[in-house]
């Protein structure tokens, strides 16, 4: 009897010092008059590289919610049309937390008409979907498809690659409006594959409509590509290198060629990373009476190479239009 308590313990410890528990970081941006404000962006960002960790929309209340955040401390910043930014510092533990409503301030300063040509918010609302925008933003540099689609708000990857929208499975992805003949496995590896250098913007189409019958009901995700409109053959090169604990590269290329009848388009992306897991667990085993009998410190340590490669390409018939 005493053996089998002995080893129930072992598994309860070993079971319960592996587990990374993330929290739900919910709140409500609110005006000077304490009204829910619609469809503002909300980001958490690291400190170390400004890097997006997790984004969310607000909803029709001026609620949000920042899932499954990993411990530690982070920038969250919120902007909106017609406010000024807020920014602050956020601490996140391993319990969920409600934040104290967000107040943004309206901007008071009136100018004259002009014409500004700015950069493009990380995060448009449209009627039917929500646009990323990705070139040109802060998650543009050193990422993957399937790295993005995880920060963006309504979309979930979970352990196994299932990509979901606002909870919903069977979600179909496209490039360039064309749906991908592969799924599963193959469409993970090809989204891990892909680097962010060569995507201009992610749509995300929780409610698909009449004209996406065909496509899955879990909703629908466009990668939309940066794709050159430059008749004849033109190409571009891109390379990325980021530092952690373990160094993280990537490389690729797209290659475009464009007539008045025929416009095709390849790409190949290479990337090469390391996933580690460092568990240190401290045991103590007591009997009956609370006394001691015996403890040990063990230190395990995995590394494995996370290495992908994609290819995608297609060519589309230009067909002129009967005026």
């Amino acid at each position: 009897m005493k053996y089998g308590l002995f080893l129930l313990f072992c598994c309860f410890s070993m079971g319960y010092a592996s587990t990374t528990i993330a929290a739900n970081v919910t709140g409500k941006i609110v005006d000077d008059n304490g009204e829910g404000i619609v469809a503002a962006t909300v980001v958490l960002l690291k400190h170390d590289d400004n890097s997006l960790v997790r984004s969310a929309i607000t909803d029709d209340k001026g609620g949000f919610v920042l899932e499954e955040v990993t411990p530690g401390t982070f920038q969250l910043k919120v902007t909106m049309l017609g406010y000024n930014t807020y920014s602050a510092d956020l601490t996140v533990a391993e319990t969920n937390m409600q934040l104290k409503d967000i107040m943004l301030e309206a901007k008071t300063n009136k100018m004259k008409e002009l014409t500004v040509r700015g950069q493009k918010p990380l995060i448009e609302v449209k009627a039917d979907k929500l646009i990323v925008n990705v070139d040109g933003s802060i998650i543009n540099t050193g990422s993957s498809a399937m790295e993005i689609l995880a920060k963006s708000p309504n979309v979930t990857v979970d352990q196994n690659d299932n990509i979901s929208i606002k909870g919903k499975q069977g979600v179909t992805v496209m490039i360039d409006g064309k749906m991908m003949a592969v799924s599963g496995t193959d469409l993970a590896n090809m989204l891990k594959g892909m680097s962010s250098n060569s995507i201009k913007q992610i749509e995300v189409i929780s409610n698909p409509g009449a004209r996406y019958d065909a496509a899955g009901t879990g909703g629908i995700i466009n990668i939309v590509t940066k794709r050159d409109q430059r008749m004849g053959i033109n190409g571009s090169v891109n390379a990325s290198y980021a530092q952690g604990v373990y160094p993280k590269y990537s490389a690729g290329m797209n290659l475009n060629y464009r007539n008045k009848k025929v416009s095709s388009y390849i790409s190949y992306n290479y990337s090469r990373r390391w996933w580690f897991n460092h568990l240190m667990l401290d045991r103590k085993f007591y009997d009956n009476t609370d006394v001691l009998q015996f403890s040990y410190v063990q230190d395990n340590f995995m590394k494995m190479p996370m290495n992908t490669a994609a290819v995608s390409g297609w060519t589309t018939v230009l067909v002129k239009k009967q005026s």
